[in-house]
């Protein structure tokens, strides 16, 4: 069964995000900041991350390039879910090595359920 970290500082997007994927088979751990979501990624490697951007103590993008440094975090798929879609955020979250950016005005849960389908390419066991 595959894990999926969800990192949002915004109680009831974790945990609507976490009950939508755990639905569909997939096991879930949540984090509510970068630091956070390291120390929970080194005790637990999951197998792709969502991860919002604006968040206190440590924000998604310094989390993603402090992620990308750690060899097991290399090539673990992340996708951003940020309200900051604009081209800069979009194009620094790739430069720095997201895998896929959704829009949180912009997408549903069957996006959601969608991409994480792609990134992990493995069906969730139900």
């Amino acid at each position: 069964m595959a894990t999926v970290m969800v990192v949002d500082d915004t109680q009831i997007i974790r945990e609507t995000v976490a009950k939508l994927l755990r639905h569909e088979g997939y096991q879930t751990v949540c984090a509510s900041n970068g630091r956070e979501a390291l120390a929970e990624f080194r005790k637990m490697a999951p197998d792709l991350v969502l991860l919002d951007i604006m968040m206190p103590d440590m924000n998604g993008m310094e989390f993603l390039e402090q992620l990308r440094q750690d060899p097991g975090g290399r090539n673990l798929p992340v996708i951003m879910m940020s309200a900051l879609g604009d081209d800069a955020n979009q194009n620094l979250a790739r430069e720095l090595g997201a895998s896929d950016f959704l829009v949180k005005t912009r997408f549903n849960a069957s996006q959601v359920l969608e991409r994480v389908k792609h990134w992990i390419k493995q069906p969730a066991d139900n």
